[in-house]
């Protein structure tokens, strides 16, 4: 699968869920593989992040992606760094707040 469309998918997995509020999905690059897949996810109230929650999340998407189409790694931050109209700042995607 394409890169773009891996992403995409991953991200609308997440956003199935019913823990998750927002969600982006970026490549990383990683020193083994070139490159990798990471979910940052923004809980809804309520949720708060915890080993078990990104355990369900990561079964959650392979059983609706796969395991190979699946982002090897779940961050969890309060907030996607995003413009004034609320779109996504991809750019600035890997300087988000991670609180786990």
């Amino acid at each position: 699968m394409a890169w773009s469309a891996h992403l995409k998918s991953a991200e609308e997995a997440l956003l199935d869920h019913p823990a998750v509020a927002e969600a982006g999905v970026v490549r990383r690059p990683d020193p083994e593989k070139g490159e990798t897949c990471t979910a940052f996810v923004v809980l809804r109230p309520g949720c708060e992040p915890s080993e078990a929650i990104r355990e369900e999340l990561a079964h959650y998407l392979e059983a609706r992606l796969g395991a190979e189409d699946c982002p090897q790694e779940v961050r969890f931050c309060r907030a996607l760094p995003k413009t004034r109209s609320g779109k996504i700042l991809w750019a600035s995607f890997l300087a988000v707040e991670v609180e786990n």
